[in-house]
């Protein structure tokens, strides 16, 4: 009966071990439209971006706005249905940058903000 314990232990501390690296990574989206990565060694390049105050219609109007967003290094997909966008840094374009020079590209590279609606949340 112990084995069982311990390897039901085992598999129960894997499982949590995946949830935790399977949670994704935030990046923030400013009100000037600059998307900044969190200080933290960059791993696979996806950071979720809330993009709620967007106000898209419907799926079309979401993917034809952050196709015209990408770059040489980076691109954006959007999940509608969850408010966010997904942002993917081509990590293999620059594998020796850091955050900070990921955020120093980016800075380049503005989301072109539609104006807030009043009464919403980023105001």
């Amino acid at each position: 009966m112990k084995p069982l314990i311990k390897l039901c232990s085992a598999f129960a501390l894997l499982l949590a071990t995946v949830q935790v690296q399977a949670q994704s990574k935030t990046a923030t989206l400013h009100m000037d439209g600059t998307v900044e990565v969190p200080a933290e060694e960059i791993t696979d390049g996806n950071y979720d971006i809330d993009i709620s105050d967007f106000d898209f219609q419907d799926d079309a109007e979401a993917i034809e706005y952050f196709r015209n967003q990408g770059g040489e290094s980076h691109f954006y997909r959007p999940v509608l249905s969850q408010n966010r966008a997904v942002l993917y840094l081509k990590i293999k374009n620059h594998p020796d940058h850091d955050a900070a020079q990921w955020n120093d590209y980016l800075s380049d590279k503005k989301l072109p903000i539609p104006a807030i609606q009043p009464g919403s949340a980023a105001e």
